[in-house]
């Protein structure tokens, strides 16, 4: 990934989309802002424990490093869930409405995806014109949710699943990803009973995540050259992202984003 400054704000750009003139995307770390304590310092996610005003300011300082108004900075409640929401104009509000991806044909509406251990996943058609994001934690991943929001952008934009560019964001990688029995039960009813993102290492049981969305992706029609995983642990990396797992739940959000110029 590539990292730029914007003022005081660091934020990172994957290779296969930053080629683009006509799309801005990004992902945020933990430095830029003003919050303090386990929300140092630039946590975007409401309740989180942080000071509302301070995520109020982090969000403002954010939409002014991308260049909109706050009201096109236009973030959603993540409830891990399987829906895709349709955003066609500004939102004046903390976040738009339950749901867990988003997509748009408008320029200038910047899509954001909070993350703290899930994976943040953009989507960029350049010849349809249209982009989305989707937030994809484990339930998210085995509800295959990446190819839902393939599906809504093929659907409503006439978009091609060969056109389509996919980045996945920061998250939880397999190394660490240690799950329970739920988790492993839910993974092998999606994904076969054999599937190779369930690792078994140490007695212990590990989800690979990234993988499981690759497969995902692919399934729905994204070519593999198409596809750029970050490979950036959170949790191994907590100094510059936050992670609700390595912080023990007391931690803030980064997010990922993207907009049609």
């Amino acid at each position: 990934m590539i990292t730029r400054n914007y003022g005081s704000v660091p934020l990172l750009h994957f290779n296969n989309l930053d080629s683009f003139s006509d799309v801005f995307h990004f992902v945020t770390t933990r430095r830029g802002g003003v919050s303090s304590g386990a929300w140092e310092s630039f946590n975007l996610g409401f309740n989180s424990g942080d000071d509302h005003q301070n995520v109020e300011n982090n969000r403002k300082i954010l939409a002014d490093a991308v260049g909109v108004n706050q009201d096109c900075l236009i973030f959603q409640k993540q409830i891990h869930s399987d829906i895709v929401t349709v955003v066609d104009k500004p939102y004046h509000g903390s976040e738009i409405c339950e749901t867990d991806s988003m997509i748009t044909n408008k320029p200038g509406l910047c899509l954001c995806v909070k993350g703290a251990d899930c994976v943040p996943i953009l989507f960029f058609d350049p010849v349809g014109k249209a982009v989305g994001v989707a937030h994809a934690g484990w339930k998210g991943t085995v509800k295959k949710i990446a190819a839902n929001v393939i599906e809504a952008m093929e659907l409503l934009y006439s978009c091609k699943p060969s056109d389509i560019k996919v980045a996945v964001g920061p998250s939880i990688g397999p190394e660490v990803y240690e799950v329970g029995a739920e988790v492993i039960e839910k993974a092998r009813e999606s994904f076969g009973s054999q599937n190779p993102f369930i690792i078994r290492k140490n007695d212990k049981t590990y989800f690979d995540l990234w993988e499981a969305n690759r497969s995902v992706l692919a399934e729905a029609g994204v070519l593999s050259k198409n596809i750029e995983i970050s490979g950036i642990c959170n949790y191994s990396n907590d100094n510059d992202f936050f992670s609700h797992r390595k912080s023990g739940g007391k931690t803030g959000r980064f997010a990922a984003g993207i907009m049609i110029k």
